[in-house]
């Protein structure tokens, strides 16, 4: 099964950071596609 990571920008939030360095550590297999907020938030921030 292959997981798709999608995060926001982990430069900036822990909340986008911490699954992918869980996964990492797990050495769980995902693809990770970084996507600003605006495109699944209509306001551009991170709370919807």
């Amino acid at each position: 099964m292959a997981y798709t990571l999608i995060t926001a920008n982990r430069n900036y939030s822990s909340w986008s950071l911490r699954p992918w360095l869980l996964m990492k550590a797990l050495g769980i297999g995902f693809v990770d596609r970084i996507e600003p907020f605006r495109a699944f938030s209509p306001t551009g921030q991170g709370r919807c």
